[in-house]
């Protein structure tokens, strides 16, 4: 949090009351080697040296969420009219992460957006230290799609906004908007730079 505090821009987000800073568990690299990519391989100077994560204090109840259009079917726009469960503030540098110049490879937003959508969806489970890895290693990406609206600007910062939209049974219907600050005639204004949705999968036991 408070290298993020730097940047004037995340001032309204990082102000939030509603919401409180949670850990990211993907970020916590694990003796028998889980998690690997994203906390080190994704978590050094040249590639995602800062990351934060906030949860909604008092989500929707996953039995309560969206009625009658699919999760799959619903789109990016509806569903960010819905205060989002988590949002995930990455700092984003190069050359690790770029693949044109200053450009974040397409397969790095991708695992932001996995990523992203899994701590959403865990955000909804107990996560006490001592239990949440047997959580975690419970819950599988099944299906994940993801539409590159613009660029991904490196240097920068990007925030992933991510929400639950529908559960059924061992399913849940996961999106996420990756949004940059940019300046505009306008001023300063969030750009979507890409879009990304999913379904999840919560097994009985460790697989």
């Amino acid at each position: 949090m408070e290298y993020f505090s730097q940047f004037p821009t995340l001032a309204p987000i990082l102000d939030l009351t509603n919401y409180e800073t949670v850990p990211v568990w993907a970020r916590i690299q694990k003796p028998g080697g889980e998690d690997g990519f994203f906390a080190n391989t994704l978590g050094n100077e040249s590639t995602i040296p800062h990351c934060v994560m906030l949860r909604l204090k008092a989500p929707t109840p996953l039995s309560e969420r969206y009625q009658g259009t699919s999760g799959s079917a619903r789109n990016a726009g509806e569903v960010a009219l819905q205060p989002p469960d988590t949002i995930m503030i990455l700092e984003l540098s190069r050359p690790g992460v770029c693949s044109h110049p200053s450009t974040a490879h397409g397969g790095v937003v991708s695992t932001i957006l996995d990523e992203a959508m899994s701590h959403t969806l865990l955000s909804h489970f107990p996560t006490e230290p001592a239990t949440v890895d047997n959580t975690r290693m419970t819950l599988f990406t099944s299906k994940l799609e993801v539409a590159f609206k613009r660029p991904v600007c490196v240097p920068g910062v990007l925030i992933v906004k991510g929400w639950c939209v529908e559960t059924n049974g061992r399913k849940y219907w996961m999106k996420a908007l990756a949004v940059q600050h940019e300046q505009t005639g306008d001023g300063v204004k969030e750009v979507i730079k890409s879009e990304g949705s999913g379904i999840w999968i919560k097994v009985d036991s460790k697989m």
